[in-house]
């Protein structure tokens, strides 16, 4: 996606290990086995625990998190993206975990998981605004 503002909810259906749900940019190498919010090449990620909620370039998103939840199995992960004013909002269950995140990388974005071990997760809604 490189315009317009997008909604994805996504279904944690299975958790076993650690998950990642976010962004990546271009300059996101999958090879590299990096997970989400790691590296500088353009990656955000929110994780199932609570010592890396919200991330950006191995550091943490402190001043955009408004509340430090974990995610769970069975939870509804809503990715708001707006390309347009380049800027990403989470949800877990409707409670923001963190608003307002600036994307600092050029061009478009795709929505991304990080899965270690087993895991499993599911689009259940996509919106283009």
């Amino acid at each position: 996606m490189a315009k317009g503002h997008h909604i994805f909810n996504i279904m944690v259906r299975r958790l076993v290990g650690q998950l990642g749900i976010g962004i990546v940019g271009r300059g996101f190498l999958l090879y590299k086995n990096d997970w989400l919010g790691r590296e500088s090449n353009g990656s955000y990620g929110t994780w199932d625990r609570t010592c890396l909620t919200a991330g950006h370039n191995g550091k943490s998103l402190k001043q955009n998190i408004v509340n430090d939840i974990k995610i769970k199995e069975g939870d509804i992960v809503k990715v708001d993206l707006d390309l347009n004013q380049r800027t990403l909002l989470w949800e877990i269950n409707g409670n923001i975990v963190a608003n307002n995140v600036a994307i600092d990388f050029n061009g478009p974005a795709a929505i991304a998981t990080t899965l270690k071990n087993i895991g499993s997760v599911e689009i259940v809604q996509y919106f283009n605004l």
